[in-house]
């Protein structure tokens, strides 16, 4: 973070320059204090937690579902259209997660020897 931060304060240094501040609303507050302690600090309390009671190759798989749960919510909050196109990614996303996280069978191999 701290790198990407000192990167891209170089390039928006000139927006900075004539950027204002809103006027500071309730809404504007909540979003705020959302960003901060609702999706960043209780989502990586989470990660961790669950880290810590399941495999972490299971859990890193799951993240790929996130995509998919704010299409959904996006869908049916935001009234967002749902393309063929995402459709289309979204299975190709729970393809992708069920192909990993099914067992391969003990005498499964990626390649045979040439014997």
């Amino acid at each position: 973070f701290v790198f990407t931060t000192i990167g891209l304060t170089f390039f928006a240094i000139p927006d900075m320059a004539a950027f204002t501040w809103p006027a500071m609303t309730p809404m504007l507050w909540g979003s705020f204090i959302y960003g901060i302690f609702g999706s960043s600090l209780l989502g990586y309390f989470l990660i961790v937690w669950v880290v810590a009671h399941a495999p972490a190759s299971k859990v890193a798989l799951c993240d790929y579902l996130q995509p998919i749960l704010v299409t959904i919510l996006a869908a049916v909050f935001l009234l967002e259209k749902t393309t063929l196109r995402t459709l289309g990614g979204t299975g190709l996303i729970f393809l992708g997660v069920l192909l990993t996280l099914e067992r391969l069978p003990k005498n499964f191999r990626l390649s045979r020897r040439m014997s």
